[in-house]
């Protein structure tokens, strides 16, 4: 009975509820950090356009990390999933939030990223990550569609993530570890977080911009900030990314994931203090890899 009574006043609740009628989308221009940003969103957004707006700023300044935005960029606004996997491209990827290509940001409301909704951090973190991929494109003059010569998945989301602060978020390097131990007991498994992720999104998003984070904290440790700029420059030059990595870092891109790698199943990172003090994460490196 009591179940009951439950529903029935719940439908009336439904029943009574207002409903926004769909308008027209609105368009705003904003400015941040002297760069126009026009923010698109259907009139019931209306509060997430604001909670973007109030991010944009620092998200702006933790994007320009490695690559300042050089064209305007319009942040699209979506109040479902299924109209955000469209916009992106994606369907079935349930756990996508937003989608950034050279000037354009896809982004799923704000509002529906929990229970009750984003807050201002979240915001700016996420926007931080979209906005650094628009800078990576831009600065590597890539305004198309990714090719095979385009950065890779680690390279992308990797800058992407280290750029918006988002390590606590991400898998531990013990759990990447037990992911390369367990496929190598187990024989060789359907994909990999580096060089065939696209098997492992599906089913898990995490492993794969988890390895993504550690592997360019590991790129930069190794060989500092300013090659990941030389070697957007050469992009930006024409260059193909795996002739842009070698002459950037001097080493073959294959060869790095190996040797992230290979970092990783030894504990490499044992005893060094993260990714903070590349001077000792490097040498941490360099004893995990001496016979």
């Amino acid at each position: 009975m009591v179940r009951r009574i439950l529903v029935v006043l719940l439908a009336l609740l439904g029943g009574c509820a207002p409903r926004l009628a769909a308008g027209p989308p609105r368009v705003e221009t904003l400015e941040a950090a002297g760069l126009r940003f026009h923010l698109v969103y259907p009139p019931e957004e209306a509060a997430s356009a604001r909670l973007v707006a109030e991010a944009l700023p620092e998200a702006v300044a933790r994007a320009s990390r490695y690559a300042a935005l050089r064209v305007p960029v319009t942040i699209a606004i979506h109040g479902s999933q299924e109209a955000l996997e469209a916009a992106a491209g994606r369907p079935g990827r349930g756990w996508l939030r937003a989608w950034a290509r050279f000037a354009t940001i896809e982004l799923r409301s704000p509002r529906a990223w929990s229970l009750f909704g984003a807050g201002r951090d979240e915001v700016v973190a996420l926007l931080a990550h979209e906005l650094a991929h628009c800078a990576m494109y831009q600065a590597a003059g890539a305004d198309r569609a990714p090719a095979s010569s385009d950065p890779p998945l680690w390279f992308r989301e990797g800058l992407a993530s280290v750029s918006a602060g988002e390590g606590a978020k991400r898998i531990g390097l013990p759990a990447l570890r037990a992911f390369y131990l367990e496929a190598r007991g187990t024989g060789p498994a359907a994909g990999d977080p580096l060089t065939d992720p696209e098997p492992i999104l599906a089913r898990d998003p995490d492993l794969v911009y988890g390895a993504a984070h550690h592997a360019f904290s590991f790129l930069v440790a190794r060989y500092g900030e300013a090659r990941v700029r030389v070697l957007l420059r050469h992009m930006a030059g024409g260059r193909p990314f795996p002739a842009a990595f070698r002459e950037a870092t001097g080493l073959e891109a294959a060869a790095f994931e190996a040797e992230f790698r290979r970092y990783v199943v030894w504990r490499g990172w044992a005893g060094a203090a993260g990714y903070s003090s590349p001077r000792r994460t490097t040498e941490a490196m360099a004893q995990s890899l001496s016979p």
